[in-house]
């Protein structure tokens, strides 16, 4: 394993190195977790794959000095590693947060990847129950209400709910978001960072028909909104793969590495 840094403008991008396998392997953590979070994929798929895993801007130790990540800059530095290692196709993966890099690839660059793989996608559409509490102005207003009356949650989210921002399934999020102070001060720092990575779902389908790419989608079983969502882009194309998981798998470290392993290298 290698730790390595890549300067991109004026920002710093932390990467590490696993494996020396001849297919190139993206993997892309969840909020608040870092690259090191995929260490323990190396001993299974190092020999097939050289893994990269990268700290996303506002986690791990990645120095980010822009207000927000644009699409052209995650382009140049997937490139630049794509050259790098002399891949002409490549392997991505991505864990809630981080698949919002892997939407934004399958939107920009489907001919470049061979296969992908999502686990509790974020960014099937534009708004989510993150845009309606950082950028709707009666969102913002209704969260300020919960947190100094956390019981009464999902009785001052009913307009929002009543006007389909939010759905019944995003409710235990809401719940930790106004109840846990540091996870909601990160989230209001990353996430309108990250905001300008939410692709355009039709551009994504189109491209994934286009050229084939070889798509598994993994939805929370709690979720049926997500689940709906993500059946868009099966629609018309046989290379896109739906699968459940249940809220204590995501929440089991062993079964999401064992979920990409087997994904990867299925025979090993």
């Amino acid at each position: 394993m290698q730790q390595g840094k890549l300067t991109i403008e004026d920002s710093i991008w932390n990467l590490i190195r696993m494996g020396n396998g001849k297919e190139l392997l993206f993997v892309f953590h969840d909020f608040d977790q870092s690259s090191a979070y995929y260490t323990s994929l190396e001993p299974a798929l190092g020999h097939k794959f050289t893994i990269i895993a990268i700290d996303l801007p506002g986690f791990g130790l990645s120095e980010w000095h822009q207000k927000k990540i644009n699409k052209k800059t995650l382009l140049v530095l997937i490139e630049r590693l794509k050259l790098e290692f002399k891949a002409e196709k490549i392997n991505i993966a991505g864990i809630g947060f981080g698949s919002l890099y892997v939407m934004t690839l399958l939107e920009q660059r489907s001919e470049w990847i061979e296969k992908a793989l999502i686990i509790a996608p974020l960014g099937l559409k534009r708004n989510s129950w993150e845009t309606a509490v950082l950028f709707n102005f009666l969102g913002k207003r209704k969260i300020k209400q919960a947190i100094q009356n956390p019981e009464q949650l999902e009785r001052y989210m009913k307009p929002l709910l009543k006007w389909y921002f939010l759905r019944k399934e995003d409710l235990p999020e809401l719940d930790r978001y106004i109840r846990d102070v540091s996870y909601s001060e990160l989230l209001n720092k990353t996430f309108p960072q990250h905001y300008p990575l939410v692709p355009e779902i039709q551009k994504v389908k189109w491209n994934i028909k286009k050229w084939k790419t070889a798509l598994t989608i993994y939805c929370d079983e709690g979720k049926p909104f997500q689940l709906k969502n993500a059946k868009t882009l099966t629609q018309k194309t046989n290379t896109v793969n739906l699968e459940k998981f249940t809220r204590e798998q995501k929440m089991d470290k062993s079964w999401l590495m064992s979920t990409i392993e087997q994904h990867f290298n299925p025979f090993h």
